[in-house]
């Protein structure tokens, strides 16, 4: 319903603090892909690394969140930092991978500051810093298996389409009409 970046953002930030005022909620995120599901995957460059052959793509799951997501879905920050408001659409471009992104295409090298391009149909060009690297977490389609993942935050790609995540700390089934009414 909402056709441009601002008002996809705008509704988001609007969203969230109401979600959280529901009883029970102790954490919620915005995601394009819920964890563990089978995600599509995006070309990466890296800085530094010379271009495979276009039949030797680096490819790597692509994710956006909001910056409570690694909290609300379990997700540990291994090192450097998580998102924050301030990594908006003013601020630098940032990423975060995960320890399978870093072990495939960084071995050896300190992934925080490295800069990456996503391949990636209508998210704005250039490069991305890393600045946190998080646990895997398994996808599942055909079978169960640890892939490249990187994060983008929500507030630099508002994409169109998105799931909410709630973490609470009683019976989730009460608590759908309040996410409804919060959402509506």
């Amino acid at each position: 319903r909402y056709k441009d970046a601002g008002r996809r953002e705008a509704f988001v930030r609007e969203l969230l603090p109401r979600l959280q005022e529901i009883p029970g909620a102790e954490a919620v995120a915005v995601t394009s892909d819920l964890p563990a599901t089978s995600l599509g995957t995006v070309g990466v460059k890296i800085q530094g690394q010379p271009d495979l052959p276009a039949n030797q793509v680096r490819t790597t799951a692509d994710t956006i969140v909001t910056p409570d997501y690694f909290r609300t879905a379990g997700i540990t920050v291994l090192r450097g930092r998580s998102f924050s408001e301030q990594d908006n659409e003013t601020a630098a471009r940032v990423v975060m991978v995960n320890q399978k992104f870093v072990d495939r295409y960084l071995s050896g090298e300190d992934a925080i500051g490295k800069q990456i391009r996503l391949e990636v149909s209508g998210a704005p060009p250039g490069w991305r810093e890393v600045i946190g690297i998080v646990n895997n977490v398994k996808t599942y389609s055909e079978s169960a298996s640890e892939d490249p993942g990187v994060y983008e935050p929500f507030l630099q790609r508002p994409v169109a389409s998105f799931s909410l995540i709630v973490r609470v700390a009683t019976d989730p089934n009460g608590l759908t009409s309040a996410v409804w009414n919060a959402v509506a």
